[in-house]
């Protein structure tokens, strides 16, 4: 995966808080950036969230570690889990970056290692679309506090 796919906003810095989570031993490495969810299996863990993740799965927040779990043991990771924070992300589809995409709830996109929002998907969406760059690409998207664990 890549570090930092999704970045939080922050106008003031010093006001976004972490919290540690516990991820199970063997689990992929979450890298700083990635978006976590809760694990299904074990629902006292979490994992780095696939391809198409929506609303079906319960949103943790962003990693702001990197995570420390071994092929043998349990470890953690702290995440931005406030479902307040904005996060800027790339958009699957720059091009369609228009003002009808703005306050719609999408699903995540996960291909080649990176995480985008995927703008075109609405099934089960969770992300909403807050703002949008078309010339940067990027997407400022808020977690839905519906879907999010955390409040």
């Amino acid at each position: 995966m890549a570090l930092n796919d999704f970045s939080p906003l922050d106008p003031n810095a010093s006001t976004i808080k972490t919290r540690t989570y516990q991820v199970v031993a063997g689990a992929t490495a979450i890298l700083p950036g990635e978006p976590v969810i809760q694990n299904s299996g074990t629902p006292s863990f979490v994992q780095a969230a696939g391809n198409g993740a929506s609303s079906t799965a319960t949103w943790i927040g962003v990693a702001s570690t990197a995570s420390t779990q071994t092929a043998s043991a349990n470890g953690v990771v702290h995440v931005f889990d406030d479902p307040k924070i904005v996060y800027r992300a790339k958009a699957t589809t720059p091009a369609n970056l228009v003002q009808t995409v703005l306050n719609t709830k999408v699903t995540l996109d996960l291909a080649s290692g990176v995480y985008k929002v995927d703008e075109d998907d609405t099934t089960n969406g969770t992300l909403t679309i807050k703002d949008y760059n078309a010339t940067n690409g990027t997407v400022d998207v808020q977690m839905s506090q519906i879907d999010h664990i955390s409040n």
